[in-house]
């Protein structure tokens, strides 16, 4: 329950949802009061079967779905995640598990996608390349352990539109840029 004084929840959790159900137009249920708790630093893993509901209850912290019921609360903040800017305004961000990239476009381009540098109607590559770089060179150093050479790889390729962009790396890449 959330203190009478300040509203809030314990901020010993970053995450809290609690009672969230998800019951979809046709009638299907995809969540019934499931409780979801996340202490700072904890690593999760939601498990079960094709059509438990693992998807819909992580797209409705990410704001993309609505719950029926239940509250979402963040820092110990009750919130209405409406939206995935919502939600990454709050610190969430989301790897997805189907591609939500665009083929044709580079590495670099796909990593500033949504709120790329512009030249006018287009996006400015070379300031997307620098971007990449930037986040390449400060997560390779301090969140990510791969080698000097798959860094060097990954700038190499960061501008050639032969390289798809399908890799869990470059998804999760993307995910620490947008997220504050």
């Amino acid at each position: 329950m959330p203190d009478e004084k300040t509203g809030r929840l314990d901020e010993e959790y970053v995450v809290q949802m609690k009672g969230i159900t998800k019951v979809y137009p046709n009638g299907v249920a995809a969540n019934q009061g499931v409780d979801f708790n996340l202490r700072r630093g904890e690593i999760h893993a939601l498990m079960g079967e094709n059509g438990a509901g693992k998807s819909t209850l992580m797209k409705m912290l990410f704001g993309l779905e609505q719950p029926t019921s239940g509250e979402i609360w963040v820092h110990g903040e009750k919130l209405t995640l409406s939206s995935p800017t919502v939600a990454i305004s709050h610190g969430i961000g989301m790897v997805h598990q189907h591609f939500m990239l665009v083929p044709s476009l580079t590495v670099a381009e796909n990593m500033v996608l949504g709120m790329a540098p512009r030249k006018g109607l287009f996006i400015d590559h070379a300031k997307a390349v620098a971007i990449t770089k930037e986040y390449a060179e400060k997560y390779a150093s301090t969140r990510l352990t791969i080698t000097k050479l798959k860094y060097e790889e990954i700038i190499n390729r960061m501008t050639s539109r032969k390289s798809p962009f399908t890799s869990c790396p470059a998804r999760v890449s993307r995910t620490s840029l947008t997220t504050p």
